[in-house]
């Protein structure tokens, strides 16, 4: 569980899991289902969550129904392992993208000193420091990006997050800071640095901060704490999403 959350915010997020996979809410982190996509359209690949005791799949459209019945054949513990789904993904021919891990927050916690909005050349920087894959995967590759939030240091960009619909609202929080190594792990800007961002893009649609030009107070949102992830799908616990 990633810190206390609203009754209502947990019931909101349980059913949009629910809706997503298309499976009914008590199944949803207690069984293993794989089920054609809902939500997801079109998709052309597979999209996997697990938390607790559950494993969920949407299926892209062509696939075998008996997938279903081939992961229900395997523990759950090992339905949840990455490499589970590399072999899965190498014996079909496709890519696999991620995990992401999610994290989930419904209050302002704060924190966003010395943030501001990034220019075009600051991010295209970020992001060829970074790399294409986690720029994708922090959510700066979707279109259209709500909002943009970066943090300085000697006049270089280190870290930026973004602001992104979900279910029809800007509150999906998107965190890239580059790989630390050697003496960049020692500066000062990389004690803290992935967490300012994404409080001040949280800060946005849950606290309004005092830069905020339009009422987006819309709870809950999202927050995330790792190099290149994707967050809010609000706030009931923390999953791991794996695409392929």
């Amino acid at each position: 569980m990633v810190g206390a959350v609203q009754r209502q915010t947990e019931e909101y997020l349980h059913q949009w899991w629910s809706d997503r996979f298309t499976i009914e809410r008590p199944a949803v982190w207690a069984s293993v289902s794989a089920r054609p996509h809902g939500m997801l359209g079109d998709y052309p690949g597979f999209f996997v969550a697990w938390r607790d005791t559950g494993v969920h799949v949407s299926l892209p459209a062509g696939v075998d129904p008996g997938v279903e019945r081939e992961l229900a054949g395997h523990a759950v513990k090992d339905l949840q392992q990455p490499e589970f789904w590399h072999d899965f993904a190498a014996v079909r021919g496709l890519e696999v993208i991620g995990p992401s891990t999610h994290l989930y927050l419904d209050v302002d916690p704060g924190g966003g000193a010395g943030v501001t909005t990034p220019t075009e050349d600051e991010l295209a920087s970020l992001r060829a420091r970074t790399g294409d894959d986690d720029w994708r995967e922090s959510g700066f590759a979707d279109a259209p990006v709500d909002r943009t939030f970066g943090l300085h240091h000697d006049g270089v960009l280190v870290a930026a997050s973004n602001l992104n619909l979900f279910d029809g609202h800007p509150r999906d929080i998107g965190v890239l800071v580059p790989p630390r190594s050697g003496a960049a792990a020692s500066r000062p800007w990389s004690r803290g640095t992935p967490r300012r961002t994404p409080s001040a893009s949280t800060a946005w649609p849950v606290g309004a901060p005092a830069t905020r030009t339009s009422p987006r107070s819309r709870p809950p949102a999202g927050s995330a704490s790792s190099r290149s992830a994707r967050s809010s799908r609000c706030a009931d616990g923390s999953s791991t999403g794996w695409r392929a």
